[in-house]
């Protein structure tokens, strides 16, 4: 395993400047590993991470625009 490597956060944050993770680091789901091997241990998965947070509100979106009265006003 490698003592360092590059990750892209471009997905999460916009920034494409790669950032130095080292062993112990937090790295968010959605996070790319440009250089060098490594082994992760995994706290949350899917929908519990940043990134499946992302595609929530990405998804409220699209259904605000699909009915844009709202449910709860219909009669």
């Amino acid at each position: 395993m490698a003592s360092s490597w590059m990750a892209n956060r471009r997905a999460i944050s916009g920034e494409s400047m790669p950032a130095e993770k080292r062993p112990g680091s937090r790295v968010l789901a959605g996070t790319i590993n440009q250089t060098g091997a490594l082994e992760i241990d995994i706290e949350r998965f899917g929908r519990d991470t940043t990134f499946g947070g992302a595609v929530d509100v990405v998804e409220l979106g699209a259904h605000a625009r699909a009915d844009p009265v709202g449910e709860g006003l219909h009669h």
